[in-house]
């Protein structure tokens, strides 16, 4: 016993580590002589079930990486997005006993795998495109449990939802097929335990992704399995609020105040053309972003087309109430029937008798006094052609275009309040129901 315990430590530990590292290498020719014996009797057009009349059962789940576009006119979403399928092949077994290979990684195109399309595809491509997939592996492990990933680009067909654009909500589905019947193979939903790294898109924010597995009849007697994945999203509205939102209302209110402006200075047809032409552009910009054809149309367009349709409105009053103001300064005549719809419309938008301009030619003035000492026959002859106000004066151009700019002014600052009290409900009530946060 002296002489055992005199013996040192150091080179006994080393000789034990030693023998388990040799124990347990796994060389070159021990993995090759595994996958001898593996492909001796395999065949990958033959599915790897020793019993051909029980199924495969294929576990599958699904993981989104990141969104990386969504086209709203082409309804067209792109993202990098992981597949991963599990089974249990009984041809694919070794004792670790024999061989210690725990798992060995082989040529996916040497072995049999399950087929998953993708239908609705919006590429040629059927499947999840990997780049080159003559490079792809399978993993197995030694009970026969494999494993293998479809990881990459995922273009798919969506149709875009823009009724509460910029504030939308987006919903695109990826549905996978099994190629064989559910007799043969049938798809299993199920979480598998492995971790992928998460982006953001910087205009599209993932809110959900939820998966569900069912099964579809294609023929008599025939059915597949599905596993169909949904996704949520959201768009950003930051950029599109401070680059197009806003400033449509401006341009509308800014639009109205055309009627303030002085027929004089000439520059109120030219302010109103240039608000409807920046109205027509902003109209345009939205336009290339939304679906040509969507249902539904969204809230947003048709906002903009009703502030550009008061845009033109407004144009044509300016324009009238423009030659109304040229009239006046040659002392024109104004037509019967004009006369009573100006009366008519004073009674609206004053309370007091002073609609008239103060800038009443001389000449007009002069008129006014000899027609009340015309004779009786006379004054009643020109009471039918003509109306008088209150004060005996008679209505000119001059008062035509001051009333006209009154109650444009008030009529389209009602619509205006009008449109966008509308719109901003809709939207308080959308978000309310549908929290974007």
């Amino acid at each position: 016993m002296s002489c055992w315990h005199a013996m040192p430590l150091f080179p006994i530990c080393l000789c034990i580590a030693s023998c388990i590292v040799i124990t347990f290498a796994q060389t070159y020719e021990d993995e090759q002589f595994l996958l001898q014996n593996l492909f001796a009797n395999y065949s990958p057009a033959i599915r790897p079930v020793n019993q051909q009349s029980q199924p495969t059962a294929v576990k599958a789940d699904f993981r989104l990486n990141e969104i990386i576009s969504f086209d709203d006119r082409k309804g067209v979403l792109k993202t990098i997005s992981l597949l991963i399928i599990s089974w249990v092949d009984e041809k694919m077994r070794w004792d670790r006993a024999v061989y210690d290979i725990g798992y060995i990684y082989v040529l996916s195109s040497s072995v049999w795998k399950p087929r998953l399309l993708l239908t609705n595809s919006a590429s040629e491509q059927l499947q999840i495109q990997s780049g080159d997939s003559t490079d792809d592996r399978v993993q197995y492990f030694s009970d026969g449990r494999a494993y293998y990933s479809y990881n990459g680009l995922t273009t798919t067909r969506c149709d875009a939802n823009i009724l509460y654009f910029p504030f939308d909500k987006h919903i695109c589905e990826l549905t996978f097929v099994s190629y064989e019947p559910t007799s043969r193979v049938f798809l299993l939903f199920q979480n598998l335990d492995f971790v992928l790294p998460k982006y953001n898109n910087k205009e599209w924010d993932v809110l959900t992704v939820t998966k569900r597995q069912f099964e579809i009849m294609v023929a008599s007697g025939v059915n597949q399995s599905c596993f169909r994945v949904t996704i949520h999203f959201k768009r950003k509205p930051g950029f599109v609020i401070l680059n197009t939102f806003l400033p449509i209302p401006c341009f509308g209110f800014i639009n109205i105040l055309a009627f303030l402006l002085p027929e004089s200075s000439g520059e109120r047809v030219s302010f109103s053309i240039t608000i409807l032409l920046t109205l027509v552009f902003f109209l345009n910009l939205v336009s290339e972003c939304l679906p040509p054809v969507s249902d539904p149309i969204s809230i947003f367009n048709v906002i903009i087309m009703t502030q550009m349709q008061n845009s033109f409105l407004i144009v044509v009053t300016t324009l009238f109430s423009l030659v109304a103001f040229e009239r006046g300064q040659r002392d024109a005549e104004v037509p019967y029937t004009l006369r009573r719809i100006v009366l008519s419309i004073k009674k609206f938008v004053s309370k007091k008798n002073k609609v008239y301009s103060s800038t009443i030619p001389t000449t007009q003035r002069e008129e006014d006094a000899q027609s009340v000492k015309e004779t009786d026959d006379e004054s009643s002859a020109r009471k039918k052609d003509q109306e008088r106000v209150p004060n005996g004066r008679q209505l000119t151009w001059n008062d035509v275009s001051d009333v006209t700019n009154t109650f444009c002014l008030r009529l389209f600052l009602l619509i205006f309040s009008i449109e966008w009290s509308v719109y901003l409900i809709l939207m308080i009530f959308y978000w309310c129901n549908n929290p974007l946060i």
